[in-house]
């Protein structure tokens, strides 16, 4: 209505504060969808790192079942490398301790296990009781004895009943053994090897036939009755004790 240059000038501020706010809105929608498009190219990214592990983790598998352990290792430590915080990083720190273990790189082993511990607090369990198999498997009893220490799972109990009768005590192993009386997985081997492991001192020292029906009882039992206890603890990690069905139900 007004036409005068104080008209004129209100009109020309009101356009002016249109227009900035059209401007200030433009802005915020451009942020907003920069913003988004760099979310979606993170997911993308993210997804593509998660496939790409699991190729590799797939791969590393097939080397593994075909005994190429030292190929197979570098494809789980690459499976890690593309997602470290993926759901296949834990299960391939563990593998890469597996398949140096399969090799007998026992001390690479621990450190693989012990890796894979600090990694994921929840599997710190799991992996000393790889560790301890790993120090049983190497002839070192004493040392799996006391990774194994404090353990309760099952799997541990037993092969701690090993880490003592490695070290020729066979009492102690017996009683060790007795606590998986009730286990419908251990329960009848552990009352075998609690019978057996009583009864060492009693058994001759490579009386013929002796070792073999022990063997055939148990994996290892028949070196250690002969005094061999590295070779027999060895036998039963490798053959018993480190049991892949176990790993797979994990």
């Amino acid at each position: 209505r007004d036409s005068g240059p104080r008209g004129i000038a209100a009109l020309r501020s009101g356009r002016g504060q249109w227009a900035g706010f059209l401007a200030g809105l433009a802005l915020v929608f451009a942020v907003a969808a920069q913003s988004q498009s760099r979310s979606e190219r993170r997911v993308e990214g993210s997804e593509r790192a998660t496939a790409e592990a699991g190729t590799a983790f797939r791969f590393a598998r097939i080397l593994f079942e075909e005994g190429d352990y030292y190929r197979s290792i570098t494809e789980f430590k690459r499976a890690v490398f593309l997602d470290p915080q993926g759901p296949l990083a834990t299960p391939a720190r563990f593998w890469v301790g597996i398949s140096y273990f399969k090799g007998e790189k026992y001390d690479a082993a621990l450190k693989a296990f012990q890796e894979a511990g600090k990694a994921d607090p929840d599997d710190q369990a799991l992996a000393s009781v790889f560790m301890g198999e790993t120090s049983l498997a190497w002839g070192k009893a004493s040392q799996a004895e006391g990774q194994l220490r404090g353990l309760t799972s099952e799997r541990a109990v037993f092969a701690r009943a090993w880490s003592l009768l490695a070290q020729g005590k066979g009492k102690e192993a017996g009683e060790e053994a007795l606590k998986l009386a009730e286990s419908p997985v251990f329960g009848r081997k552990a009352m075998s090897f609690a019978e057996k492991a009583g009864e060492l001192k009693k058994i001759p020292v490579r009386k013929q036939g002796v070792g073999a029906i022990l063997s055939a009882i148990f994996p290892g039992l028949g070196q250690a009755v002969s005094g061999r206890w590295g070779d027999g603890a060895s036998a039963l990690a490798v053959n018993g004790l480190f049991a892949w069905g176990s790993w797979e139900s994990y």
